[in-house]
């Protein structure tokens, strides 16, 4: 259990493209006149972060315009989807087994994807990129002024938002949850 929250901060940090202060312990060495002299040594070390590990590239916002009239004359939230099109940056094998991401645009938070679990788990191949076959639901919980704006400059072309996630994630035989934040996440419609 310690071992593994020390993984995900680990993990979190080197997405994050930060610096992680590392510890490597020797605690049992094959051979016995090593094992004396090595039995216990720690030897630090520092894992620079990823520079540009971008776990989102875009964002396909699949709006459903008759559905959406019906929600806002009731006065619900807007529920939607969206194809989330994602890179693995790293050189192993993950599965993404839950998601809940915040989205932030023009600093206030305009949507929310939450997923506790994803079944099936995405299974992203070492430096994976595309598009799951799915799309993920997305609550949209913004004002209306900023809902016009946002959908107005949809319509034309790209915006830009901030993605702030908790993801659970399988890295091997181990599961971690990770803390994630990226700016400049492109969303179209569709």
């Amino acid at each position: 259990p310690g071992g593994e929250s020390q993984f995900s901060a680990a993990l979190t940090s080197y997405l994050a493209g930060e610096p992680t202060q590392l510890f490597a312990a020797f605690s049992r060495v094959s051979n016995h006149l090593y094992h004396r002299a090595l039995s216990g040594l720690t030897v630090p070390a520092v894992l620079p972060g990823l520079s540009d590990a971008r776990l989102f590239r875009s964002v396909g916002l699949v709006l459903d315009p008759g559905w959406n009239m019906i929600q806002l004359a009731l006065g619900a939230q807007l529920r939607d989807g969206a194809r989330l099109h994602v890179q693995n940056p790293l050189n192993l094998t993950v599965a993404v087994l839950g998601l809940f991401a915040a989205v932030e645009y023009g600093g206030d938070e305009i949507a929310q994807v939450d997923l506790p679990v994803v079944d099936p788990p995405i299974v992203m191949a070492p430096l994976w990129s595309g598009t799951p076959d799915r799309v993920f639901p997305v609550r949209l919980s913004t004002s209306m002024p900023t809902l016009e704006t946002l959908l107005a400059q949809l319509a034309i072309g790209a915006v830009k938002v901030r993605l702030i996630a908790n993801i659970t994630l399988r890295v091997g035989n181990t599961t971690n949850t990770i803390d994630y934040a990226q700016s400049g996440v492109r969303v179209v419609l569709g």
